[in-house]
């Protein structure tokens, strides 16, 4: 069973019980990403953090006091957190950018996440290094207004995978491009997201953010509506699943982009076609069907349940497996690869 906190009050407060409830997962999580992902001498990162600092305190204070209460809680500068958010943007600089290649990482499968409207499960699966496979923490939030939050994350970063009480839920598919200069980092929109009380509010609050990030988001609720927005630096495109169940793996398919290079692409259609296969019977939207898409491995090393893969000192997979009831308010979830882990149910807790 993964690590599970819970945390309430004002943004400080919050801040810091995560800080002093998950010290050591957050120190252990910035320094992997200084010392690994970070490693690129093209710009300085503090002075990076502290740009990031700023502009997601521009966008809404209250996530600025939180990242505080974080930094005080375990020990680590406000910058430093503030980078630890911007992460998947730092990173595009040398990983995700088209032709960049650091380290093989951006020829290595992400993501799939899909939607099923019938049932209101939204599920996805998160793959990246098995350095993280310890670290993840499920984090509840409880607001002060009796707004509440489920989201599978790591350590430090305030938004990613989850859903909340008003049954709004959100996926992430990173995306190859050139992220902006400093602007709101997608985990702070994923948060917006989750502190959103609709689909119509999570949808104004990314357009008011002035994102500067290459990602795919997939916002649904627990009424059949969905949301699914690929963000291109400063565009944002809205996908037309009308032909399909909304689905999404990591290439552009709102409009046409030039992606030749892009080592996220020939791994990423292959997933994408096998998930339009898995879900071309629109009637079976159950949540043993929402596993058997998340779990299968055909394919082999392009499948969408990966297996792991070696890279230097890094491994790669799927370090977990997330289904949402959005109806129930319940998450199923593996702690671990879900080969060799079974999946755990833990709801949403009641209002206070």
């Amino acid at each position: 069973m993964l690590k599970h906190v819970t945390v309430s009050g004002a943004p400080l407060a919050r801040g810091q019980q995560l800080g002093e409830e998950l010290r050591d997962g957050v120190r252990d999580t910035w320094s992997f990403y200084r010392n690994v992902m970070f490693s690129s001498p093209s710009f300085d990162l503090e002075a990076t953090g502290r740009a990031y600092l700023e502009r997601i305190t521009d966008f809404r204070a209250e996530y600025g006091e939180e990242l505080r209460g974080i930094a005080e809680g375990c020990g680590l500068a406000e910058w430093e957190l503030a980078a630890l958010n911007a992460r998947t943007e730092i990173m595009h600089h040398t990983i995700y950018r088209v032709g960049a290649g650091a380290s093989g990482l951006a020829s290595v499968g992400e993501c799939t996440a899909a939607y099923f409207p019938e049932s209101g499960l939204l599920g996805q699966n998160w793959d990246w290094i098995d350095t993280l496979e310890k670290l993840m923490v499920l984090v509840e939030i409880q607001r002060e207004d009796g707004h509440r939050i489920l989201q599978l994350t790591e350590p430090g970063i305030l938004g990613k995978i989850g859903f909340n009480s008003a049954g709004v839920g959100v996926c992430l598919n990173i995306l190859s491009g050139h992220a902006s200069p400093p602007a709101v980092p997608v985990h702070i929109l994923l948060r917006a997201v989750l502190d959103a009380s609709s689909l119509v509010d999570a949808h104004s609050a990314i357009k008011d953010a002035g994102f500067g990030t290459c990602s795919h988001l997939l916002i649904a609720d627990d009424r059949g509506e969905s949301l699914s927005l690929e963000l291109y630096a400063d565009e944002s495109v809205q996908v037309d699943h009308a032909k399909h169940l909304p689905r999404h793996t990591n290439h552009y398919i709102g409009v046409p982009r030039d992606q030749r290079g892009d080592p996220l692409l020939p791994n990423s259609k292959i997933r994408l076609a096998r998930a339009d296969e898995l879900l071309a019977n629109p009637a079976e939207q159950t949540q043993d069907r929402m596993k058997t898409i998340l779990l299968d491995q055909q394919d082999g090393s392009n499948a969408i349940c990966a297996g792991w893969k070696d890279l230097g000192p890094l491994r790669l997979g799927t370090l977990c497996s997330i289904v949402m009831d959005l109806r129930e308010r319940e998450m199923h979830i593996t702690s671990g690869h879900p080969a060799s882990h079974a999946f755990d149910r833990v709801s949403l807790s009641p209002s206070a």
